[in-house]
């Protein structure tokens, strides 16, 4: 279980801006790199692309066809198999996601953590997160949707701030290469393909829902190891798994609600976004004049137009599960139709302290990129709290 106490949270005042952080509109010629840098780069460049493959290789049937077919060659005459799967296989992997994190199986145990947990975000965060809620939206808009635009370019080889020649620095750093010649490659990639024309998108609905169930079954294959419930093929796996679900079930609500963390958590996201793209310095006046005339240097850009189909492709393929996740989901209820079949008898409900866990989890897992280093286990204060 986590502790802040420990954390270098002064870092976050650093993160807060020391000016008005308004930048203009950010003009659609930056989202029309990314376009063009995703064609050149991306799923769509590949030889063989993801959901082609897919559609290849998995049967035409729906998920929970599929699961059923499976099912029924253990235990003949099973009722139909609910979409997802078994609802106690689908929630213990939403808890063994949080599991390496919190003592899912000892309910006592990990409400006096969360207690703890809890009081030290108090004191060590909520400070910084009440200031960074004040913050004027409009302020922030323009600026994250600039920051994610830019990290993203980035990922895929160009930076803007380097294209126009504002800050050369984060490109150096990474390696990237000419941004001229980068973006002059995107353009003949884009030229090509509209040349030979793009093949739409290959699933079908019940191919689609099908390639994302097998994909979620996936984690069951390693949660053993950092749930402390035996692997799915022992007979005793539904029984522990419900136990543990009913544990998780039995705890009192805490006074906190996830969905404000979780925009706690957007807001600190955001932030950390804009320092990542800009440099430490994005919100002082100084940065942002930096934005502001890399906008306006793309926004001088005159860009080819990335087909349509192309442009309404690219989100679904980024959407789509590794097909290593889909058969290794596959896989995982193949070897375990028993298991699975079994898990049919239990309908657990969803615990009301999950939400919550999953919000903390996910609340450490930005504050470690944005800080540098995950919060720890829990410091001798907190031990010593009740």
């Amino acid at each position: 279980m986590p502790c802040f106490c420990s954390l270098q949270t002064q870092k976050l005042s650093t993160l807060m801006p020391k000016a008005n952080l308004s930048v203009r509109a950010v003009p659609p010629q930056l989202a029309q790199l990314a376009s063009l840098l995703g064609i050149a780069n991306g799923p769509l460049a590949s030889p063989s692309r993801a959901d082609l493959r897919m559609n290849a290789k998995l049967p035409s049937m729906s998920s929970q066809a599929w699961l059923h077919s499976t099912l029924s060659a253990v235990r003949p005459g099973i009722p139909m198999v609910p979409n997802g799967g078994p609802p106690l296989m689908a929630l213990t992997a939403r808890v063994g996601a949080v599991s390496g994190s919190f003592p899912t199986m000892n309910p006592q145990a990990l409400l006096m953590e969360l207690k703890r947990t809890l009081k030290s975000m108090a004191v060590r965060l909520m400070p910084f997160n009440a200031a960074a809620a004040r913050i004027p939206k409009p302020q922030m808009t323009n600026m994250v949707m600039a920051a994610r635009l830019t990290l993203g370019l980035r990922a895929q080889g160009l930076c803007p701030m380097a294209l126009s020649q504002v800050d050369m620095s984060f490109s150096q750093s990474q390696n990237l290469g000419n941004p001229t010649a980068t973006l002059k490659a995107a353009i003949g990639a884009n030229a090509r393909l509209g040349a030979t024309g793009v093949p739409p998108f290959a699933l079908p609905l019940s191919k689609l829902n099908l390639a994302m169930s097998m994909a979620a079954l996936a984690p069951l294959a390693s949660l053993p190891a950092t749930s402390g419930l035996p692997p799915v093929s022992d007979p005793n796996f539904t029984s522990m798994a419900m136990s543990m679900l009913s544990g998780l079930s039995s705890l009192p609500a805490m006074p906190i609600d996830p969905t404000a963390l979780l925009n706690d958590l957007m807001r600190l996201s955001d932030l950390s976004a804009i320092e990542q793209a800009f440099g430490a310095d994005a919100m002082t006046p100084a940065g942002v004049l930096r934005v502001q005339n890399m906008l306006n240097f793309v926004g001088r850009l005159n860009l080819p137009q990335v087909p349509p189909v192309a442009l309404a492709l690219q989100p679904k393929l980024d959407m789509l599960p590794s097909m290593d996740a889909v058969m290794a989901g596959a896989q995982v209820a193949k070897m375990n139709a028993p298991t699975f079949a079994s898990a049919l008898r239990f309908t657990p409900g969803l615990p009301p302290i999950l939400p919550l866990l999953e919000a903390i989890n996910a609340f450490r897992a930005v504050l470690a990129d944005a800080l540098g280093a995950p919060p720890a286990g829990a410091c001798g204060t907190c031990k010593m709290v009740a």
